[in-house]
C-alpha cells in the first residue's frame, strides 16, 4: 500500500488532475493548448491532410467545441489538432480557432 504522506505532486500535476491549468493566456490540458471552434457557419472540417479538398474530411467540428492544438504545419492556414469528442486528430483552418 502506498504511504499517502510520502506522495509528492507539483502544482501542474494537481491542476491537470482537476482538468487543466493556466499559463498566462494559454489554457492547457495534458500539456496542449486548448482552443474553441468559433465563427463557422455549418461546421469546421477536420481533415486528414492540410489541404482544401472535400475528399480529406474525416470529421465535423462545431462552434463552441473544444480541440487541443498539437502543432503548426507548413501551410500557415492550417494546424493539427485533436478532437476529444471525435477521438481523432487532423488538420483545421486556424482562423476558426480561439483560445479558451
Amino acid at each position: 500500500m502506498t504511504d499517502m504522506n510520502k506522495m509528492e505532486l507539483n502544482e501542474k500535476d494537481l491542476e491537470n488532475a482537476a482538468g487543466g491549468y493556466q499559463s498566462g493566456k494559454l489554457a492547457y490540458k495534458d500539456g496542449y493548448n486548448c482552443y474553441r471552434v468559433q465563427g463557422v457557419t455549418n461546421f469546421l472540417a477536420l481533415r486528414s491532410e492540410p489541404i482544401d479538398s472535400d475528399g480529406v474530411i474525416i470529421g465535423e467540428l462545431y462552434n463552441g467545441e473544444e480541440v487541443q492544438y498539437l502543432e503548426a504545419c507548413h501551410d500557415p492556414r492550417f494546424c493539427r489538432v485533436y478532437s476529444p469528442r471525435l477521438q481523432a486528430e487532423g488538420y483545421v483552418k486556424i482562423a476558426y480557432l480561439a483560445l479558451t
